[in-house]
């Protein structure tokens, strides 16, 4: 199948079927569909949940963080041949007309000192086109050089470090790809185009993979990830895994795919990979000097299967030039019914790049129905562009959010895309469903869900359009994980990791807006919060779900509460409704099925501590977390740029790697629920958040020097402090009812927001982007100086494959480490972390924190005063105090840990 160029109709973008061996390639292709996604014009840290962390964002950092994650999600090796007949089709494509591979890579280095010989001998013999037959090695498509210009695709030119050794580009799409301004010859990387990519090394001892000897009998007990690298050092080593990660993760998040394909080539030892949403599987190594043919039939192979073999999902199609100008004035009259521009065509240009990008505008067809043959006029129509949010990881649920265009009703939706777990019984639209049947309130309605079909064929038949669907779109590593080729099972530990089928599932939300993280002041933020949770006068789904539904969220963070405006005008004086979303992984308390079995990927910053069995009390406990957490980066307090980003290290990012490579951690969050070691450092400047924040975490738990008469913690071993009888719902209900209707709550200012990292930037450099939320990315920056192999001082330019890394995306879904399971900090008794490539931890490395520790600071707090809310607050009053715990908060920091 073959999509036409964009601005054609959409009705005849795919071919009709075809019967024997596949047909020949077509050089037609599409600008946007299933390929280009813009990136989101936010600046990212390092969780999708487009949250804060502490983290160093140096690219060799992210590298280390993935290569970490991933390295129980690879299956192989398996056999070249099965790797190529399965997933390539060889043993269906006519081969009569490759070219000779007889010499086809002889002048590719056998012993290269360096990658840089082994590109352009590659690229020429990749390229190869012959003049007797005239026909390429890789019909319509090309191989470029692009190891020396990173992707400069995204807002204010850049991506972070994003750089495959060589692309393989459709050649339709080479014009899109561009030049670099400062070398027009050179040849950029552009991740929303690429086809295939290679990933090279100068020598064999470079492999990331290690197959066994034919002698060996238990492959479970083979390690086939990092096995031996030939003295390079592990932390190099995981560091260079995680870069070919982040080449998948990159390709999967900037285009429609199902599943991708790289090629790993160690000096001349080369391996293909196809990746998916639930791991990788690798083939078994090959010599290309030795056997030449392999890599020639996957490039041939590839040229002449399918789009939808490639790994594109065609439910999604290219938009008429007409839908995209719809578009993009739907979004605008939407954004002004969302927030207050007060005719600023500047901040309404600036908050419509957040959702469209010129040219970038794709259609995705919701069918009616997915039988083997489908009318498409049958079904819904979304317009989309750029996404809020990104997944940062290859494997898990991989969520793309969207505001989108639905055309069937004329109204701006929120459309989230994503891959589900296949062991959840019940997907997430019926679950909101549900919800609403039993009259929780503050969930939003559900337009539309389903699992996205596998698109198989398209062709015009008497004018119509018409469909051939084979299922739905899952993912097929998993069908790998027994086979007897797999190593390693016994040595990762693999019964524990979650290489599990997902399914593509899409769900149409009827509201679309701003997460908390956008509240404009300290109403909006309490009243949301109460929204989240209770539900009498506005909303409530956290406890109304679990009373009349009997359903636990389990994932409460910012990024989980949508503020609304449905009023016809932005109100000053009112907050914005908040809604309760992301209720994928609930739970059911009446009826507990193979969901709790597995371990669930919470964002770690917000997970209650010592979780065994979620109760609504842990919903209750993420509550907490999410106005702390807000009201720390968003609401005037007293609080220094030192005691900032050491109570945001403490309580929400810090972790340590146990012995199981899994992370832990919590201690900050332990610390303070006993004796209130960070939050007592600050004063806030709205009395009614500080009672709200005293008084519930006093209602969790008692401050044992507050009240010592009341604290008492469980003797023996290993035990744990207990958390308040009176932390019920109806405890919490009343302390929150009385704090928004007493006499403080006229201390809540409806846009009294303050940015306290943009405040105090010089604390926290490297550690986040130089923006944190919501404003246009900036240029990515070197890592230090590095040596090379041959111990010459390197100075990273700034499109390194080592620069700083300046993610484009990550708004709240689930990005994260990648392995699916449990993440939150807790002491050792339980896990953190957890992955899904869609929720990854925001950790602290060891070694920056030690860094952190040891840097000295000049200066002290702001002085002066802040104007915020229509009032003079001067933070001069809590320096002293902010200043006198400094040294005991360091300490019992470091001593929990």
């Amino acid at each position: 199948p073959s999509p036409v160029p964009s601005g054609s109709s959409s009705s005849s973008y795919l071919s009709a079927p075809s019967q024997g061996l596949l047909a020949e390639p077509s050089s037609e292709q599409s600008s946007t569909g299933p390929w280009d996604v813009p990136i989101p014009k936010v600046s990212m840290t390092e969780t999708s949940g487009q949250t804060y962390g502490c983290d160093n964002k140096t690219a060799e950092d992210h590298y280390r963080r993935l290569g970490r994650e991933s390295m129980k999600s690879f299956l192989g090796p398996m056999p070249t041949d099965a790797f190529l007949d399965k997933f390539l089709r060889r043993d269906q494509v006519d081969l009569s007309k490759r070219p000779s591979h007889a010499r086809a890579f002889e002048k590719v280095p056998k012993l290269g000192s360096t990658e840089q010989r082994i590109y352009k001998p590659l690229t020429d013999a990749l390229n190869f086109h012959s003049t007797i037959d005239d026909v390429q090695r890789c019909p319509n498509f090309t191989f470029w050089d692009t190891s020396v210009y990173a992707d400069q695709s995204g807002p204010g030119g850049a991506t972070g470090s994003v750089k495959p050794d060589i692309c393989c580009y459709p050649d339709a799409f080479l014009s899109r790809v561009g030049h670099p301004k400062s070398k027009p010859s050179a040849r950029p990387a552009h991740m929303g185009y690429v086809a295939f990519w290679f990933e090279i090394k100068a020598t064999e001892g470079q492999d990331f993979f290690t197959d066994p000897p034919d002698t060996i009998r238990d492959r479970d007990i083979w390690q086939f990830v990092l096995k031996d690298r030939s003295g390079i050092a592990r932390t190099d080593a995981i560091r260079d895994l995680g870069q070919a990660v982040n080449y998948a993760a990159e390709a999967s998040k900037r285009q429609h795919r199902h599943c991708c394909f790289s090629v790993s080539l160690s000096g001349t030892s080369a391996r293909f990979i196809r990746w998916d949403r639930a791991g990788a599987i690798v083939s078994k190594k090959f010599d290309i000097h030795e056997r030449p043919e392999l890599l020639c039939d996957f490039v041939w192979c590839f040229a002449h299967i399918s789009d939808a073999d490639r790994g594109y999902d065609l439910t999604v199609g290219p938009a008429t030039d007409a839908e995209e100008a719809i578009f993009h004035r739907k979004i605008t009259a939407h954004i002004c019914t969302q927030v207050d521009v007060q005719n600023d065509a500047s901040e309404l240009g600036r908050l419509l790049e957040e959702h469209s990008q010129k040219g970038s505008v794709t259609s995705i067809h919701l069918p009616e129905s997915a039988a083997p043959h489908a009318n498409v006029n049958k079904g819904r129509r979304l317009l989309v562009s750029r996404p809020m949010v990104v997944p940062m990881s290859v494997a898990g649920r991989g969520t793309r959010t969207y505001w989108a265009y639905d055309q069937s009703i004329d109204q701006v939706v929120c459309l989230k895309d994503t891959w589900c777990y296949d062991m959840f019984p019940h997907r997430e639209g019926d679950v909101i469903n549900h919800l609403i049947s039993q009259g929780v309130e503050n969930v939003p309605p559900v337009v539309y869900h389903g699992d996205v079909p596998q698109v198989v064929e398209v062709w015009n038949e008497s004018n119509e359009l018409r469909i051939r669907y084979s299922g739905v779109q899952t993912t097929i590593t998993q069908e790998y994980l027994h086979q007897d080729w797999v190593c390693g099972r016994q040595v990762m530990n693999m019964s524990r990791i979650v290489i599990a089928k997902r399914y593509h599932y899409r769900m149409v939300l009827g509201v679309a807006g701003y997460t908390l993280l956008r509240l404009r002041g300290t109403a909006e933020l309490l009243h949301a919060g109460y929204d989240a949770f209770l539900g009498d006068v506005c909303c409530a789904a956290s406890k109304q779900a679990h009373e009349k539904a009997h359903r636990l969220h389990r994932d409460i963070t910012p990024g989980n509460i949508i503020l609304v405006n449905h009023k016809v005008a932005v109100s000053q004086s009112a907050p914005r409704k908040g809604y309760l979303v992301d209720w994928d992984l609930s739970r059911d308390t009446e009826h507990a099925g193979p969901r709790e079995e597995h371990e669930v990927s919470q964002l770690a910053q917000y997970r209650a501590l010592f979780v065994k069995l979620h109760t609504v009390q842990h919903d209750m406990e993420s509550i907490l977390y999410v106005v702390l957490y807000c009201a720390l980066l968003w609401c005037p307090h007293s609080g220094d740029g030192v005691t900032l980003r050491n109570i945001m290290q403490a309580m929400f990012d810090y972790f340590q790697l146990v012995a199981d490579g899994k992370p832990r951690g919590g201690a900050g969050k332990l610390e303070n629920m006993e004796h209130r070691s960070h939050t007592s450092t600050l004063g806030w400047q709205s009395r009614a958040l500080q009672s709200w924040l005293t008084r519930v975490m006093d209602l969790h738990h008692p401050s044992q020097s507050t009240y010592p008469h009341r604290y008492s913690r469980p003797s023996g071993s290993g035990s744990v402090p207990a958390v308040s009888n009176a932390w019920t719902p109806d405890a919490l209900d009343l302390l929150w009812r009385d704090i928004l209707t007493n006499q403080e709550a006229s201390t809540l200012s409806y846009i009294d927001r303050i940015d306290n990292i943009a405040r105090y930037s010089e604390d926290f450099h490297q550690l986040v982007p130089y923006s944190a939320l919501a404003l246009p990315n900036q240029p990515t920056h070197a890592s230090p100086k590095r040596k090379r192999a041959d111990s010459q001082d390197v100075e990273d330019a700034p499109d390194s494959k080592h620069a700083r890394y300046s993610p484009q995306v990550e708004a709240p879904d689930d990005a994260s480490v990648a392995t699916e399971e449990h993440t939150g900090f807790d002491l050792p008794p339980s896990s953190i972390c957890g992955s899904d490539i869609g929720r990854s931890i925001t950790s602290h490395s060891i070694e920056g924190e030690q860094r952190n520790s040891q840097k000295e600071t000049s200066g002290g707090p702001t002085r002066g005063r802040i104007r915020s809310g229509g009032s003079d607050w001067t933070v001069r009053d809590f320096e002293d105090k902010g200043k006198s715990r400094e040294e005991d908060l360091n300490g019992r920091r470091q001593s929990v840990a």
